[in-house]
């Protein structure tokens, strides 16, 4: 799925039954909550200038069962789907990772 600005993918993951959408980390893990991190930037650069076109950012999907309606959700939205990444034995929950690629759009940035 297509976005063109991290404010429209947001707006895309609110229409979505999360308990929670964090832009960062928090120190414990909370079940059916996705945790958005940046990845990267991709940047134009011309002469002695250079802009900030897009951002790549990590997202975590942490979900109790490993047949969460939420995974398949997600999934559909980020480039390469998610991947499960382990089974933390610390929260008992399921982690899926993936990544979007957000360009810099006329609605805005998070930060």
């Amino acid at each position: 799925m297509e976005f063109d600005s991290y404010i429209d993918f947001y707006n895309h993951l609110k229409t979505m039954p999360f308990n929670d959408i964090i832009l960062g980390v928090k120190d414990e893990i909370v079940a059916n909550t996705l945790y958005i991190s940046l990845g990267s930037s991709k940047i134009v650069r011309m002469d002695n200038t250079s802009y900030a076109i897009g951002y790549t950012y990590n997202l975590v999907l942490s979900v109790p069962e490993v047949d969460s309606p939420l995974v398949r959700m997600l999934s559909n939205c980020v480039q390469d789907g998610l991947n499960m990444v382990d089974w933390s034995e610390s929260s008992h929950m399921y982690n899926y990772q993936g990544f979007v690629y957000l360009p810099v759009g006329k609605s805005g940035e998070p930060w």
